[in-house]
């Protein structure tokens, strides 16, 4: 059956507007100087995430170049009311979730004519920074759903995304792309559709706009995440594992899984293990079974596979991150080279999605730093993390 994740468990469990270190989250198999570092004080904060219903508003996109612009540490205004006021629950980082005051009790400011070049009619439902890696789109992006399933839209609701400066280019082009492959999947199960998807470039008004909070950032290497996370991960995973278990023969699937990372390109390439092929054979003679997410069908593939997990190692990144999916009380085994992770923190956002969705965070350490800046691969020693996984499964 697939797994429904339960806010109240975690409304029991953790409380709210709680925070906890991430040294206190992993379960450490051999220690690492990380450990002593930015990894051990990384803090993850538990927070209620709120929304707004703007009328007569406007919205920027982050390349708008205006007067009015107000910058806050890591992030920009883009949503704003109809007396040119921001809307902080539009704001992405974390900065902009703690300590700032309501819209009501910020300063008015002047402003110079900004020339609208858009105006979108009817209900609009803002679903933030559109992030076109894997990881962050489905950990961030589609975290702002959780209004919507506490409150249905209108079925002629336009959902409305804005665009890094790195992303912009033909927008019509990265629409085509968002609909091929694993990100059509999700959007297919959340409603939305070429024809009812913005993807702003350009300044425009709306009519009607719900603003929620992001429910998930990333912001350097602390984590905010909300109790809403696990209704929105819920939703998709229990229509998404129905679906592939319905499409694809899950009398392959493991109750243990090793996803490899032997397909990533891009700049994560860097954080590569070595000896992939080698650690993948460790594995199976365990009994896991080598996935690799680059190599599915679809997410519902992998939906379905996550489904019938109890173990789930992978070193940390945007396959392992699948976790958010997984039944409470799956074991996740990170495997680190130091190495890999000098400069870089999926280690710290794994265990954030483990520690709200109540998986056990394990880790195993290569103890392999060097000096060199460009060197991002590690070489794992294969009888330690022998030793390792059969620490894991008797755990």
């Amino acid at each position: 059956m697939p797994v429904t994740h339960s806010v109240d468990i975690f409304r029991d469990t953790f409380g709210y507007d709680q925070s906890i270190k991430a040294s206190e989250i992993v379960q450490n198999y051999n220690h690492s100087p990380l450990m002593d570092t930015w990894l051990a004080e990384s803090i993850h904060r538990v927070f209620t995430p709120r929304h707004q219903v703007i009328d007569n508003g406007f919205l920027l996109p982050p390349t708008s170049e205006s007067p009015r612009r107000i910058h806050t540490p890591y992030s920009e205004h883009v949503v704003y009311d109809a007396d040119w006021q921001p809307v902080l629950e539009a704001n992405h980082y974390s900065y902009n979730y703690i300590g700032f005051a309501p819209n009501g009790n910020l300063s008015s400011f002047r402003h110079d004519p900004l020339v609208i070049e858009d105006h979108i009619t009817g209900p609009c439902y803002y679903m933030g920074a559109l992030l076109t890696h894997h990881g962050h789109f489905f950990l961030e992006c589609l975290s702002r759903y959780w209004h919507a399933l506490e409150h249905p839209v209108p079925d002629n609701t336009t959902f409305v995304f804005n665009l890094w400066k790195r992303d912009v280019g033909d927008p019509n082009a990265l629409k085509e792309k968002l609909f091929q492959g694993r990100w059509h999947d999700f959007f297919q199960v959340l409603g939305i559709r070429p024809d009812n998807l913005i993807l702003l470039t350009r300044p425009a008004s709306f009519d009607h706009l719900t603003v929620p909070q992001c429910a998930y950032t990333i912001s350097g290497y602390d984590c905010h995440i909300s109790e809403k996370l696990p209704l929105v991960w819920g939703y998709l995973h229990e229509r998404m594992s129905a679906i592939g278990c319905e499409c694809y023969d899950v009398s392959l699937s493991a109750d243990k899984i090793y996803i490899s990372r032997r397909h990533v390109s891009g700049p994560a390439q860097d954080r590569h293990i070595r000896n992939e092929e080698d650690v993948e054979n460790l594995f199976a003679s365990y009994g896991f079974r080598i996935v690799v997410p680059e190599a599915l069908d679809s997410q519902y593939e992998m939906q379905a596979i996550i489904s019938k997990c109890k173990v789930i190692a992978s070193s940390p990144g945007s396959g392992l991150q699948n976790s958010a999916f997984a039944r409470p009380g799956t074991k996740i085994l990170n495997i680190v080279g130091e190495n890999m992770n000098k400069d870089n923190a999926a280690l710290i956002h794994q265990a954030s999605i483990d520690y709200i969705v109540g998986n056990p965070c394990f880790a195993y350490y290569e103890n392999d730093l060097n000096d060199d800046p460009n060197d991002h691969g590690s070489t794992i020693n294969l009888a330690e993390l022998r030793k390792c996984i059969e620490h894991v499964l008797a755990a």
